[in-house]
């Protein structure tokens, strides 16, 4: 099998591997019937019969992605241990009538908007993120601004700033989850809601602003959070010591991720990587550095 780094995209590779092993005995059958492989990791190692097994050589940890008895032989297919995140779509969560009974019919199948660092836009029309009508009951208009908990800088209704507070136009609140929510005092009809917020936050990541801003670990977040990919799969202390470079740079607080449509994981990851100008890597222990 090989490994390496795509230069266009600055994605790692690693090519599927299918192993045979001799079933003669029926010894992977009974195993079989006793045990889940699918989705189970795998260490690849070199070693010599003779050797001891102290000896034996990492060279990568894969996934099982499939396996079938073929005649006599057992057969397991090995996959790179992210491939299945890097194909998912993101945001995961999604506005549906059964969560939502109330929702507008323009926000439903919508995903839930997620955001990371400083995202603040002064154009015309402003607000660097559109929320999702997701209660339109008299008394109610609540609004989804985020699919966690974020800081709400700035609130605009089609272009027109709003006043925070119960006796002004609205009040910002936190459901179910902690998606962020923000609640009008009065209809607002089909005017575009429109905001600028300060992304999520991890304390071991937070900038001194309180949320996460330095490019290196928005990427992370953006694995270990919003694609859900265990986070034993980083190499921490490796992310650790390139953050601090861009700290170093003077870069600490230049990162920013508003996601509001649905798109792929892969394809926005490599977005963050050719922006930051960083590469991915997998280790022999099967972890991202």
């Amino acid at each position: 099998f090989t490994i390496q780094i795509d230069d266009r995209t600055g994605l790692y590779s690693v090519a599927d591997m299918t192993v045979t092993l001799a079933n003669h005995d029926k010894e992977f059958s009974k195993l079989m019937a006793q045990y889940f492989l699918k989705n189970q990791w795998v260490q690849i190692f070199i070693s010599f019969h003779q050797d001891p097994d102290n000896w034996k050589t990492k060279l990568m940890a894969l996934v099982v992605d499939d396996h079938w008895m073929e005649g006599p032989f057992f057969k397991v297919k090995l996959k790179d241990l992210t491939n299945k995140y890097f194909k998912m779509k993101v945001p995961q969560n999604m506005i549906t009538l059964d969560d939502y009974p109330h929702a507008h019919e323009g926000a439903v199948t919508q995903r839930m908007p997620d955001a990371l660092g400083l995202n603040v836009l002064q154009e015309d029309p402003p607000g660097a993120m559109e929320a999702l009508y997701i209660d339109t009951r008299a008394g109610v208009w609540q609004y989804l601004a985020l699919g966690a908990s974020g800081n709400i800088l700035t609130v605009y209704s089609d272009g027109n700033i709003m006043t925070e507070g119960a006796l002004n136009d609205y009040t910002i609140s936190f459901g179910v989850g902690g998606i962020t929510l923000i609640n009008f005092t009065s209809d607002q009809g089909n005017n575009k809601i429109t905001f600028d917020c300060e992304g999520y936050s991890y304390p071991d990541w937070n900038s001194p602003n309180g949320y996460v801003q330095n490019p290196i670990y928005i990427i992370a977040f953006f694995l270990s959070f919003i694609m859900q990919m265990p986070l034993n799969f980083l190499d921490l202390v490796a992310w650790d010591e390139l953050a601090q470079d861009f700290e170093d740079e003077g870069l600490g607080e230049v990162g920013r991720l508003p996601i509001q449509n649905e798109g792929s994981a892969e394809t926005i990851l490599m977005e963050l990587l050719r922006t930051y100008k960083v590469k991915l890597w997998l280790t022999k222990d099967g972890k991202l550095r």
